[in-house]
């Protein structure tokens, strides 16, 4: 998985990490961009908490799941991401992307 693709759409609309989204979530961006992915979980869950619809944590939490292989917990939060904005594209692409490493083809193109 290119691990810079969940946060290219990001840079593009901001330029940088937004300051407008919930602050532990910006930590979890800065946590997982510096492969430190336990951190990053850890304040992708507080993120959550603060936000349970924050669309871009639920994104972030989904690509976290999908690099350790539970691909059903992945799919569950890249979905919510989905729901919550479906204009967020790396959320659609990456779960194209676990709907196809789980072999469920007819659903990976759907969300490509």
């Amino acid at each position: 998985m290119n691990d810079d693709l969940i946060f290219k759409a990001e840079k593009r609309r901001h330029g940088k990490l937004s300051e407008t989204v919930n602050p532990m979530l910006n930590e979890a961006l800065s946590h997982y961009q510096n492969k430190d992915f336990e951190a990053a979980e850890n304040a992708c869950r507080l993120a959550l908490i603060e936000n349970q619809n924050d669309a871009q944590a639920h994104q972030l939490m989904g690509v976290l799941w999908s690099q350790k292989g539970d691909y059903e917990a992945a799919t569950e939060h890249l979905e919510k991401a989905v729901a919550l904005d479906s204009n967020l594209t790396e959320a659609l692409f990456n779960l194209g992307k676990v709907h196809r490493d789980m072999g469920r083809y007819a659903k990976a193109i759907t969300s490509f």
